[in-house]
């Protein structure tokens, strides 16, 4: 799973509040794991726990999941959140994507399907990037 940033920009500064698209290519079980990591980006406060560090893993091709690793002390992030996943590799279409923020109510998420490439592409889940969520596909 590959976290990207992809507005065209003249430097990685003008990035900061820009959204996220997750890159998940399946293994034949239909697993897949990746990490986010982010801290401010200007400054040596990462040595002193200041950053956010997320595994990201998808399970058997239905569920994919962002959880918080490990404590941290970073309060200086710009909430960012998560605009697209495009998963490769998937067999069949999900009859529904839904989305659920850690602590709040999952809701249902727009999907597009090409069968002969097998890629579906989530749009807008409406989860940030800074927080848990789980996405399940049924």
């Amino acid at each position: 799973i590959v976290p990207t940033r992809e507005r065209a920009r003249r430097g990685s500064a003008a990035m900061g509040a820009d959204p996220y698209t997750l890159h998940v290519a399946l293994d034949e079980a239909g697993a897949a794991r990746g990490d986010l990591y982010a801290d401010d980006g200007d400054s040596t406060k990462y040595a002193n726990g200041e950053f956010d560090h997320f595994a990201l893993s998808m399970a058997g091709g239905k569920q994919l999941s962002s959880a918080r690793v490990g404590a941290t002390a970073y309060t200086g992030g710009v909430v960012t959140k998560l605009e697209r996943v495009v998963v490769y590799g998937l067999a069949a279409p999900p009859a529904a994507v839904t989305c659920q923020p850690e602590g709040g109510a999952a809701a249902s998420s727009e999907f597009s399907y090409d069968k002969d490439a097998q890629v579906l592409v989530v749009r807008n889940p409406g989860v940030a990037m800074n927080a848990g969520w789980t996405m399940t596909f049924g």
